[in-house]
């Protein structure tokens, strides 16, 4: 046993220090590779901000004081552009409503007033889509019970209609 935790011991750390120390440990300029658009894009279209993305590109040692961090920024913002034009949509804006959550980007001026028009017509149940036709879910459920005759159990199906 004490020859394991000789072995065993020594072995975890090491694997925990190469992965706490994260992928630009054992590449320091893989930082410098990244797709920025990409990643500006996603963050938009998660509804981030360019705080983040921004602050990523300036830890970046192997674009620090060059050409490059400039161009990974501009790129960065481009792709944020984008997603940002298209989380303000109002779709976007009546999906976010209807799953409860709340808005968490800002949107640029020509598309706020429709984006916020929508999330609040969906908050309110109105949905800015076409009108929307019954709403039919499936029930399963299943019983147990305990009688004169014993334990019995069964399953019941059924359909639920909701006319919105």
């Amino acid at each position: 046993m004490a020859y394991a935790n000789r072995i065993l011991v020594p072995a975890l750390a090491l694997l925990v220090a190469a992965c706490a120390a994260g992928p630009e440990a054992a590449r320091p300029d893989a930082c410098a590779a990244a797709d920025r658009r990409a990643a500006g894009l996603a963050d938009a279209l998660a509804g981030r901000g360019p705080s983040e993305g921004l602050a990523e590109i300036a830890a970046c040692p192997a674009l620090a004081g060059s050409a490059a961090r400039e161009a990974a920024e501009d790129a960065y913002l481009s792709g944020h552009d984008e997603g940002r034009a298209r989380y303000c949509t109002p779709e976007n804006a009546e999906a976010l409503a209807r799953a409860g959550e709340r808005p968490t980007l800002a949107c640029p001026p020509a598309l706020e007033r429709d984006f916020a028009a929508a999330y609040a017509a969906a908050r309110a149940g109105r949905g800015t889509g076409e009108a929307a036709g019954p709403v039919v879910r499936p029930n399963v459920g299943i019983g147990v019970g305990v009688g004169d005759r014993g334990v019995s159990s069964g399953v019941s199906l059924g359909v639920g209609v909701l006319f919105p």
